[in-house]
């Protein structure tokens, strides 16, 4: 994982002031502004990329024993008869190894998803979809999730599948 900045934002969820951090050994050390009480909240902006086809030296649980946690499915269409798919499975401990978090399996968060993948993509995440905005460079489509409550870590998600046809979209089919 390439960590770009740390940020604290404000009670009105601006990204504030920078936050001195050090990144070594898959562990992320933030030195925040002061000593915050139990119970007391705060929110940190992390701008981070994932690099999960990197091996991350973890290992999967009994169900699903690879660890990568973001698996990308037949990226470059090599396989003509297989979509091209991304998805996640962080259960028990792999989440970490596509966003900043505590792989702790009683360890609640909540954050914001934003994915951006070509417009033939319909994607799906945690919580409730709260924008779908196109980038000014190139006309391609962001959609952000927010989840209404904290949930377990292991437990966020992020799904990208390729649509057959608009029509089933409309229709909301299965595809």
């Amino acid at each position: 994982m390439l960590i770009h900045s740390v940020n604290l934002c404000d009670k009105k969820g601006s990204i504030g002031r920078a936050l001195p951090y050090k990144y070594a050994n898959d562990k992320l050390t933030i030195q925040l502004d002061k000593t915050y009480q139990r119970g007391e909240k705060y929110t940190v902006y992390i701008k981070y990329t994932s690099l999960t086809r990197k091996k991350v030296g973890k290992e999967g649980g009994i169900a699903i024993n690879d660890a990568k946690g973001l698996f990308f499915i037949n990226p470059t269409k090599e396989d003509k008869n297989r979509p091209i798919e991304i998805w996640t499975q962080g259960e028990t401990r792999s989440n970490s190894t596509w966003f900043p978090t505590i792989d702790e399996t009683n360890q609640k968060s909540s954050q914001e998803i934003y994915i951006t993948v070509p417009e033939r993509f319909i994607t799906v995440s945690n919580g409730v979809l709260t924008s779908s905005k196109r980038r000014k460079k190139d006309n391609v489509p962001t959609t952000g999730y927010s989840p209404k409550s904290m949930h377990l870590t292991y437990s966020s998600s992020v799904q990208a599948n390729m649509l057959r046809s608009r029509t089933n979209l409309e229709r909301k089919k299965c595809l």
